[in-house]
């Protein structure tokens, strides 16, 4: 499926406005998310707010139909959902802190090696520590200091 790209979370990885196609078939034969897998979400608290929230014109007879259409097989992304991107750091037993004694975040005590962080950012500025409950995601965006994500 087509998803657009509302916000720097995943900045300089994905930037705002950028199209991603996702494979959404996958999963449905036992494939799980691992470490440092980017995955798209559905909003789970309202973080993201609607912009231009107001009246939209509809568009003319037929083209109407046709996007409702292309939009249904994925082939266009939806008007109206509100999904996020965040890379997979630990998945569920893994323990996650921040910060070990050189400044990264750790996975079951290993340093990550993070070169696709945004390149003013530090890996953290909020300490954590962090069991992930079995079938759960800890997820980060790359741009830390503009990403609500797991860390909250």
């Amino acid at each position: 499926q087509a998803f657009v790209i509302p916000s720097g979370s995943m900045e300089q990885t994905i930037q705002i406005g950028d199209r991603v196609l996702v494979d959404k078939l996958t999963p449905l034969f036992g494939s799980k998310p691992q470490r440092g897998d980017v995955v798209v979400f559905k909003d789970p608290g309202g973080w993201l707010q609607q912009e231009n929230a107001g009246e939209k014109e509809d568009p003319p007879v037929g083209v109407k139909q046709l996007t409702e259409a292309l939009t249904f097989i994925g082939l266009l992304p939806s008007d109206d959902e509100q999904d996020l991107i965040k890379r997979v750091v630990a998945v569920g037993g893994d323990t996650v802190k921040c910060c070990g004694e050189d400044g990264r975040v750790t996975v079951n005590g290993v340093p990550l090696n993070e070169p696709y962080l945004h390149p003013d950012d530090r890996p953290s500025t909020v300490q954590f520590e962090v069991r992930v409950p079995q079938g759960r995601l800890f997820m980060l965006g790359d741009h830390r200091s503009n990403s609500a994500d797991s860390r909250f």
